[in-house]
């Protein structure tokens, strides 16, 4: 056999897995708390096998299953939704800046796998969903020494709301803090006008499927403008 585990902070989820380990697979699982997670085990080499086959194999060599990729977005939707649960923090914070403060707040999935990490980031686009991608070297105090980590920030409110509208959260203190996001900083602010940066532009047009000088001219946006940020562009015409 082989062994498995699967951990989580969260007990209501933890248990869920396990109920659809028992219903696919009806195999004998041991559930146990460890420090600030519970652990999930269980011994099986033809499941292993199959997750390997799939492309969920260990952290940095995980991809995303070809079979997903192809898939409807309904099906796509449901893993990025598992995946987030499983990898992704909801974060709600303050940021000092010059004498006050500033909320900030978003969405982070963390990755050794730089493939993965670039094979959501084009899905997500399927929904409308705007996100970018850091490199971070992280000291693992453990085995004393550093290793490559990939982020994927979503933080603009408009890829938030249409990633709580398309994706959402089964995590119940994820979903929470998203809820928050939504109901207060999003109604908070009281903007009729979307103002981009030129990065977030350029995604916005692979994500259209339109060339640059055609939403340029539908939004009515000067050259200059495109190039220094600056254009206002009306968020009911812009349509996300």
């Amino acid at each position: 056999g082989e062994n498995l585990h699967i951990t989580d902070s969260n007990l209501g989820c933890i248990k869920y897995y396990e109920s659809i380990i028992h219903k696919l697979f009806g195999v004998k699982t041991n559930l146990y708390h460890l420090g600030n997670k519970f652990v999930l085990n269980f011994d099986n080499l033809e499941i292993r096998e199959m997750l390997i086959n799939l492309g969920l194999n260990y952290s940095r060599m995980r991809k995303v299953p070809e079979l997903i990729i192809r898939s409807k977005d309904e099906v796509v939707s449901a893993f990025l939704r598992g995946f987030y649960d499983a990898e992704s923090h909801v974060i709600i914070g303050k940021r000092k800046l010059s004498s006050e403060y500033s909320e900030i707040y978003g969405i982070t999935l963390t990755s050794a796998s730089k493939e993965i990490i670039y094979q959501i980031k084009n899905l997500l686009l399927r929904f409308g969903i705007i996100s970018k991608i850091y490199h971070r070297n992280r000291f693992e105090k453990r085995f004393d020494h550093y290793y490559n980590t990939y982020e994927l920030h979503i933080t603009d409110r408009y890829s938030i709301r249409n990633f709580n509208k398309s994706i959402g959260f089964n995590h119940p203190e994820k979903k929470d803090k998203l809820n928050y996001i939504i109901e207060n900083l999003w109604e908070s602010k009281n903007c009729k006008y979307f103002r981009y940066k030129i990065d977030f532009l350029g995604e916005l047009f692979r994500s259209l499927n339109m060339p640059q000088f055609d939403i340029l001219k539908k939004y009515n946006i000067r050259t200059n403008e495109f190039l220094d940020g600056t254009a206002n562009i009306p968020l009911e015409t812009l349509n996300i």
